[in-house]
């Protein structure tokens, strides 16, 4: 809070009916309290084994030392102020409202400010990083507190019962001396995307990883380096846009007074994936000029709401830290709905003119796309997703991903040999339809 107390409240933002155009219906209030305080942590969300439940939440690691800045104030602050990260995971069970600490798991290590994603293609949650400890005294004065070399680490999960089945060590390759970066699950690609953090503990990174889970065995891979380097940053995936949001961050003198705050929203573009492509998106309006160590998620509703949520974080801190910090209470929305084209781009082909049809003549130059393709939904999908959803996708087409694109992107449109995609189906055909892990997409063809 803003005298660095640390709280046990947990709370929720129901949007489910909400309406994408007046984000009416929007309502936030508390859920039970976590079993124990903490900040700092991890979190990632798995659905329900059972259709009819919701899911669990896993908070992972953090701390539960109070960090009163007004301690290190004044002629005679402490030698030293040690903060602890916790090994630590807690389980919230959604239906039913209650938290449980999970124990037989194995070993996390101490980790604070570490990242999680969950993979429904592992069915686990992956750990990124973290820090064993810091001495905020240090940190606040002249000194950093470095990451520590900690694996990463899968969440596992009994694919009967959905329980908590244990730990086991991440694939080699990824990042393992980092803390304060983000984890992001691409349902795309199949890819859980980290970005950014500290590596050194005194300047941030502009590095972005993918483990990629589309193959027979899981890789990491190296994606672009972003534009800033940030940590303490929110990140969010965009599953219409095919591309990862983030906010805000610092990029360098964490915990000082001097810290390096970041205002810009930026955007990673994974829509050719061989060619991932960084972006600053010049987020308008009510742009949060300060947000630090936010929470961000994409939300997608049968009431049309395609956009990412950012709620809570802090502002830089002051500079004499001589007063409490500010935190921010607000929730802030990115219209990701702004500047979708309601009708596909036309493409005109032109042949060379010494091209000839087979009879002899001169070609006919291929038409032009004018026309919006006509939405359908493949015949069957209601047997795997909600009606509301389907009704929602298909009035708001423009707004799922793939809508007016050419079956074969890389050649121009024909209406007969290339025509433009508009049959609504699932990413993946033989799961359930899930907003985040298995949305909506447009194609040529049904299955």
């Amino acid at each position: 809070n803003q005298n660095g107390q640390v709280q046990q409240s947990a709370q929720e933002i129901d949007m489910s009916a909400t309406n994408a155009m007046t984000l009416v219906g929007t309502k936030s209030s508390p859920i039970r309290q976590m079993s124990q305080k903490g900040w700092g942590g991890a979190a990632a969300y798995r659905p329900s084994n059972d259709p009819a439940k919701v899911g669990k939440i896993y908070v992972i690691g953090g701390a539960k030392t109070d960090l009163d800045y007004t301690k290190f104030a004044g002629t005679t602050p402490p030698a030293n102020y040690i903060v602890e990260g916790e090994d630590t995971i807690f389980e919230y069970d959604i239906d039913a409202d209650s938290w449980t600490a999970i124990t037989g798991a194995g070993a996390l290590g101490n980790r604070l400010f570490p990242s999680a994603a969950y993979s429904p293609d592992a069915d686990a949650i992956l750990v990124v990083g973290g820090m064993k400890d810091c001495d905020f005294v240090g940190a606040i004065g002249t000194k950093s507190c470095s990451p520590d070399t900690l694996q990463p680490m899968w969440l596992t999960f009994d694919k009967t019962t959905g329980d908590v089945s244990g730990l086991a060590p991440a694939e080699s390759g990824g990042p393992s001396k980092i803390y304060g970066q983000t984890s992001v699950y691409d349902a795309t690609h199949k890819w859980i995307i980290t970005y950014g953090g500290t590596s050194t503990g005194s300047n941030a990174d502009r590095k972005a990883w993918a483990l990629d889970m589309s193959g027979a065995t899981p890789a990491w891979k190296n994606l672009p380096d972003a534009p800033k380097a940030l940590a303490f940053h929110s990140a969010a995936y965009d599953s219409n846009h095919m591309m990862m949001v983030t906010h805000g961050g610092v990029s360098s003198s964490f915990f000082k007074s001097n810290e390096g705050f970041s205002t810009a929203t930026y955007g990673l573009d994974l829509t050719d994936p061989a060619a991932p492509k960084w972006s600053d998106l010049g987020a308008g309006g009510l742009n949060p000029s300060e947000r630090i160590g936010g929470v961000m998620n994409f939300v997608s509703n049968p009431g049309g709401l395609m956009n990412v949520v950012m709620s809570t974080g802090r502002r830089k801190l002051p500079s004499t830290l001589t007063s409490s910090q500010t935190v921010s209470k607000n929730n802030d929305v990115l219209d990701c709905t702004v500047g979708v084209p309601t009708t596909p781009p036309a493409t005109t082909t032109t042949p060379p003119p010494s091209a000839t049809t087979p009879g002899g003549g001169t070609a006919t130059p291929v038409p032009t796309s004018s026309a919006t393709p006509d939405p359908k939904a493949c015949p069957g999908l209601e047997t795997k997703a909600p009606a509301a959803a389907i009704n929602a996708a298909v009035a708001n087409a423009a707004q799922v991903s793939g809508y007016g694109m050419a079956c074969n992107p890389n050649t121009p449109w024909n209406p007969v040999s290339n025509p433009l995609r508009n049959y609504l189906s699932l990413r993946n055909v033989n799961v359930p339809y899930h907003p985040v892990y298995n949305g909506f997409i447009w194609k040529c063809g049904c299955p």
